[in-house]
């Protein structure tokens, strides 16, 4: 066999071995769930989010969702999951109701871990070193949207 046959078989076995392999955790520790939730704004429960400044707690994702209308009129939506030890069951976050600015690990007056996020998901201290785990979220005139 030649070193061009050899080269040929070296890339076409590469290229099949990474065929088929689906990305299972997100951000290297937050596992990976399929998520494609639609809020309906309507639904007396959901009018109150067309308001800025307003939450809603959702279930779906690895430990629930935060679906956050913010100030500046736009609408985010992240796991619930802490990404420090994400596998403990007190790695839930909470949104800071009274500022709307942090969100924390574990309950306000017990945190599990210490570690708090800015409104836009990114570490301000604690242990740990990433983000919150976000997803897609788009609208229309009846529904939000959240997949991932």
């Amino acid at each position: 066999m030649n070193k061009f046959n050899l080269g040929v078989l070296l890339i076409a076995f590469i290229i099949l071995g990474s065929c088929g392999k689906k990305n299972t955790t997100v951000n290297n520790n937050v596992p990976y769930v399929y998520v494609s939730i639609q809020v309906f704004k309507s639904l007396s429960e959901n009018t109150y989010l067309a308001t800025p400044g307003t939450y809603k707690y959702l279930t779906g994702g690895y430990k629930g969702i935060i679906l956050a209308h913010t100030l500046d009129d736009k609408y985010l939506a992240f796991d619930r999951t802490c990404t420090f030890h994400p596998e403990t069951s007190c790695a839930i976050i909470e949104l800071d109701s009274a500022t709307f600015n942090n969100y924390y690990c574990g309950k306000k007056t017990n945190h599990c871990c210490d570690s708090r996020y800015q409104a836009d998901g990114f570490v301000v201290n604690g242990p740990a070193t990433q983000p919150l785990k976000s997803y897609n979220v788009s609208q229309d005139a009846n529904y939000i949207y959240i997949t991932n």
